[in-house]
């Protein structure tokens, strides 16, 4: 790196070493014994990867010789991700009407990835729950169908309905690719990642953890669910409801909304500029008179150097033994079903009576205010469910299970059921007299016709 002026150059060329006024070094090309001599001219270590890629970054003496770190980690002096405001960009558009018709019926579940021992040890947890429920891989790791020619990753991830967006280790910041394009491109993302996505997700209600399920079977039965149940699988798209209306803050956690709604100020921090700006101000305070000896040091400024923030590796590696996936010595998340609701559940087990559609938006807010906020007729999203108690009276059809439909307990609800029912007979006893009335009409005309129309003997 070396400066103009007001303003500097960024180069790969060797023969600058000695006039460059700072030094970028790649964690992953790192290696101290081939290293320029050190100077008053400030390190900079630059990495997109998690210091499990490379270990030294978790070792204060070997992290010494730097003084700033451009990472994905939030704490770090100059901030490079993975993100940019794309997300935020999707996240206030309305969810398409044929969004679910577009989703393929072939797996809920896609997946692909290159590297195949990851430090968490995912692989393992993934192929055991590829044997509850269909996966296609389409990566080289447990790979289940080859790569469509004619296709790219991000036309595949439009196509399914949830997306492993899994990475390769448990550090704090690390999130990558994998989830910024999971959302960009509209699919439910199941993480596994830092313990808090807080500035990553829409909404702590738009993913669904992996470590809230140790045992694969318990996520297999979910996600069956979910695919099996729109308004259910909706409920993850929630935040993208009344896009047109409703700001970001009130759909999205501020954090996710201050991060990557403004396009211009993530040009100014999250670019190789930012460490332009900040060395050409630090180089000036520092005046021509000062030993050169003396660097600026993040051990003062607050800012993330070493990273010893990772998880130990092999999370997932119990997954390899087999049911019944109790051997992990981790705590897992708490789970979230909430999805549930959606459909009238509150949990796997206890069914909810479900609102009938023809219910007044009072009922219908005392039942479900979750549906309540669906039903608005100018909302992008049609969440409002389908059942309708007159025409079934066994939750089978819309829970699944054979248990015959409770009677709601609520008086004025009764009386509510009652008098549609009622309602329906007499509107269909008046609709069947008008028939009869009208084919005995038709009758009495064609004689009268007939008769008229008679020859004269």
């Amino acid at each position: 790196m070396t400066f103009a002026s007001s303003w500097c150059t960024i180069t790969t060329n060797q023969s600058e070493v000695d006039t460059a006024d700072a030094f970028i070094f790649h964690a992953a090309d790192y290696s101290s014994r081939n290293v320029p001599k050190r100077t008053g001219s400030p390190w900079i270590l630059y990495t997109l990867e998690s210091p499990l890629t490379a270990p030294f970054r978790q070792d204060p003496a070997q992290m010494d010789p730097f003084d700033y770190l451009a990472s994905y980690h939030q704490k770090s002096r100059y901030f490079f991700t993975y993100f940019s405001p794309m997300v935020m960009d999707v996240a206030n558009r309305p969810l398409p009407t044929d969004f679910i018709r577009r989703k393929s019926k072939q797996a809920p579940i896609l997946w692909i990835a290159k590297n195949c021992y990851a430090s968490s040890g995912r692989e393992h947890y993934i192929q055991e729950l590829m044997k509850y429920i269909s996966v296609d891989s389409y990566g080289d790791c447990l790979n289940t169908k080859p790569f469509p020619p004619n296709k790219s990753r991000e036309q595949l991830m439009t196509e399914y309905k949830f997306y492993l967006a899994i990475e390769n280790a448990n550090c704090e910041d690390y999130v990558t690719e994998k989830l910024a394009d999971t959302l960009k491109f509209s699919a439910v993302p199941i993480v596994d990642g830092p313990a808090s996505y807080n500035g990553y997700l829409p909404n702590q209600r738009s993913a669904i953890r992996m470590d809230a399920y140790p045992d694969p079977r318990d996520l297999a039965k979910y996600i069956r669910f979910l695919d099996e149940n729109d308004d259910a699988y909706l409920a993850y798209m929630k935040y993208r409801q009344n896009a047109l209306i409703k700001p970001p803050s009130e759909r999205m956690d501020p954090l996710f909304v201050s991060l990557w709604s403004d396009q211009t100020a993530h040009d100014y921090r999250v670019s190789w500029c930012s460490i332009c700006r900040h060395m050409a101000t630090t180089l000036t305070s520092r005046g021509s008179n000062q030993d050169e000896s003396v660097l600026p040091t993040t051990k003062k400024n607050g800012s993330l150097l070493v990273d010893q923030t990772c998880m130990e590796g092999g999370k997932w590696n119990y997954a390899a033994d087999g049911p019944p996936y109790q051997s992990y010595t981790w705590t897992p998340t708490l789970k979230d079903e909430f999805a549930y609701e959606a459909i009238g559940k509150t949990d796997e087990s206890t069914p909810k009576i479900l609102p009938s559609t023809s219910m007044d938006s009072a009922t219908l807010s005392t039942t479900d205010p979750w549906l309540e906020s669906s039903t608005d007729p100018s909302s992008s999203l049609s969440l409002q469910s389908s059942w309708d108690p007159l025409q079934d009276l066994s939750v089978g059809s819309a829970l699944g299970s054979t248990a015959s439909y409770p009677l709601p307990e609520d008086h004025s609800t009764l009386s509510q059921y009652q008098l549609g029912v009622l309602l329906s007979v007499c509107i269909s006893f008046l609709v069947l007299l008008g028939a009869f009335w009208a084919v005995y009409r038709g009758s009495r005309k064609q004689n009268t016709y007939a008769k008229r129309n008679a020859p004269h003997s």
